[in-house]
């Protein structure tokens, strides 16, 4: 049966927290569970996030027992992600889908657990560690899920991590193709083009520079070839165009 306290906490839930700025919401500590609870879901949906963290998380922290327990962790993530605090989102993501494997959240939680890693991972000029473990757990989703609603979501997210990889091996091998080391040049494109499939972002100016590397090593019928297929590129086809004409002039 509701406690007395319950009811006048609902209540007060009630009367206070469609006022402007919730200002007179009572903290989550003043509360029961249940109020808690409630008070956090109604923030969550009215989209006040950064005040419904606290309520989300007294709650997860205090009542891990309670029934919608699974529901609050969800949204408590939830709210860090859409407050741009990846980090936070990330551990609170991770915890949901391994302490609540089967709940109805658990699925998405592997995979925002993902999208949330990589939106904390380095810069693509440093080692890429957070960038590899944000692979690594996408790939471990679609291995769990292969099926998923969100299938289609994780396999974007590859995409955007192998750019990302395959940016940092292009712009090494820029700096092959700057000092004459047209060799090496060559075998770190082409390793690149093999190993990131999905980088499609940056595949055409892979093998833009492909092109270049082997015209200057003497590959010039290969060179060709990939610039031809340049052309059907509207943002790389005048530049292919100008390697071609520059390849046959020096025929």
């Amino acid at each position: 049966m509701t406690s007395s306290r319950s009811i006048k906490s609902l209540i007060l839930v009630i009367v206070f927290l469609p006022a402007a700025g919730y200002a007179k919401l009572p903290k989550p500590e003043k509360l029961p569970a249940d109020s808690v609870f409630l008070v956090g879901e109604e923030l969550y949906r009215e989209g006040r996030f950064r005040k419904a963290v606290a309520y989300l998380n007294h709650f997860v922290l205090n009542y891990p027992v309670k029934a919608k327990v699974a529901l609050a962790q969800y949204h408590l993530a939830d709210s860090y992600y859409r407050l741009k605090r990846f980090q936070e989102a990330s551990v609170e993501y991770e915890f949901l889908y391994k302490q609540f494997p089967n709940s109805p959240f658990a699925e998405e939680a592997q995979l925002k657990a993902a999208q949330a890693t990589f939106e904390i991972s380095e810069p693509y000029y440093r080692e890429q560690h957070l960038t590899l473990d944000s692979r690594r757990m996408a790939e471990d989703f679609l291995t769990r899920y292969p099926n998923s609603e969100f299938s289609s979501q994780a396999r974007d997210l590859l995409a955007r991590i192998e750019n990302k990889l395959a940016r940092k091996e292009l712009e090494a091998a820029k700096l092959y193709f700057k000092f004459k080391e047209y060799e090496a040049a060559i075998m770190m494109l082409e390793y690149t083009v093999g190993t990131y499939p999905l980088a499609s972002k940056v595949n055409a100016e892979i093998n833009y520079y492909l092109a270049l590397s082997k015209a200057r090593f003497g590959e010039e019928e290969e060179a060709q070839a990939i610039l031809e297929e340049l052309l059907e590129n509207p943002k790389w086809s005048k530049k292919a165009q100008k390697a071609l004409d520059r390849l046959a002039k020096d025929k």
